[in-house]
């Protein structure tokens, strides 16, 4: 009652009342009221609290009236926000970030780089980092899989050779990746670690990175002299 009394003074587009709650003489409460065009709800929210777009409200327990003043000043200052890709010298994709209240209105959330702070956006950020947490455990299983079929199927060429039988030309990363994915097993060239590409007659065993660095697997290479 009192946030909404406030509202009937000249020029005030939101109010916001602190104190504590009867009976519970530990926990401190903010009423915020707004005329409709000020979103109390946004501030709430940060807090921990919620309600609606003109009416919200927080209560905190072991929390003084003052420390509660003290933040709800801090957060009109300041806004929490979901960053929705990586920002230089603010934090990256998925990261909660509080900066000015200036800086997430005018040129975060403006250019799409990130959406407020709230318990909307919150769960959709929790959906999206379990759905990537299980695509990133299926990854880490393939690869280990691949891994263990790099052990029982080796790839296999044939090169030139002189009298002294020193082969002429190599294998390249890219045809060890192409002579394994006519095998069913895809690995990406770019994570074979090849310093030169193979050049002697012989069996020859290549590192590949299948899961940032976490899954090494082991390519069975096995160069034959042609004729």
């Amino acid at each position: 009652q009192v946030s909404e009394s406030l509202l009937l003074v000249r020029g005030c587009v939101a109010s916001f009342t602190i104190g504590k709650v009867i009976n519970e003489p530990t926990t401190a409460a903010i009423s915020a009221r707004s005329d409709g065009t000020y979103n109390v709800q946004k501030i709430m929210e940060a807090l921990d609290g919620g309600g609606h777009f003109s009416a919200a409200a927080v209560e905190k327990k072991s929390t003084e009236p003052e420390e509660l003043k003290k933040e709800l000043l801090q957060r009109r200052k300041n806004m929490k926000v979901i960053l929705l890709k990586d920002v230089k010298n603010v934090g990256k994709k998925d990261e909660v970030k509080e900066v000015s209240d200036g800086y997430a209105r005018n040129f975060l959330i403006k250019n799409k780089m990130a959406v407020a702070y709230t318990k909307g956006s919150v769960k959709v950020l929790d959906h999206q980092l379990e759905e990537k947490k299980l695509h990133e455990e299926d990854l880490k299983k393939q690869a280990e899989k691949i891994a263990e079929e790099l052990k029982t199927t080796p790839v296999e060429f044939m090169l030139n050779t002189g009298k002294d039988g020193q082969a002429f030309g190599s294998v390249s990363s890219k045809q060890i990746a192409e002579a394994l994915n006519k095998k069913g097993i895809i690995v990406d060239k770019r994570k074979i670690h090849m310093d030169i590409p193979v050049s002697s007659i012989g069996t020859t065993r290549v590192k590949v990175d299948l899961y940032k660095g976490q899954i090494i697997g082991e390519i069975v290479v096995q160069v034959r002299p042609k004729g």
